[in-house]
């Protein structure tokens, strides 16, 4: 007769937390992970021909079903089912609104060693 060692769901599983755990360590795991499920920012911009620059009218969150609009100074929030849902919401009010998305800087090595932003401006 043989005996069987037998593993226990609870043992898997704390096996499985401790594999998570040493792997979520792993440098840039965790950013990748964020990378990839973070929403998109854009800006709603107000262009008016009287003005002498452009100003930023709000800022969004354009997530997988939804985005999020917040109004500069906090005055005014919107949620919607699509980033044009909300530049037509905003509109509304009269203004020239145009979409634009934010790409975050890109790290670029200086002279000096040290990572600098890159930027870059996207249109709509």
């Amino acid at each position: 007769m043989t005996a069987e060692t037998r593993t226990q769901p609870d043992d898997r599983l704390r096996a499985d937390l401790a594999w998570l755990g040493a792997i979520q360590d792993t440098p840039g795991m965790l950013e990748a992970f964020v990378a990839g499920h973070a929403p998109r920012v854009f800006a709603l911009v107000e262009q008016d021909i009287g003005m002498l620059e452009d100003t930023v009218f709000g800022w969004g969150l354009q997530f997988s079903d939804h985005a999020v609009v917040v109004a500069r100074g906090g005055t005014f929030s919107t949620v919607c089912s699509h980033v044009d849902d909300a530049v037509k919401i905003f509109a509304v009010t009269g203004r020239n609104l145009r979409l634009v998305w934010h790409s975050p800087p890109t790290p670029t090595a200086s002279a000096n060693g040290r990572d600098q932003p890159k930027r870059r401006r996207v249109l709509r």
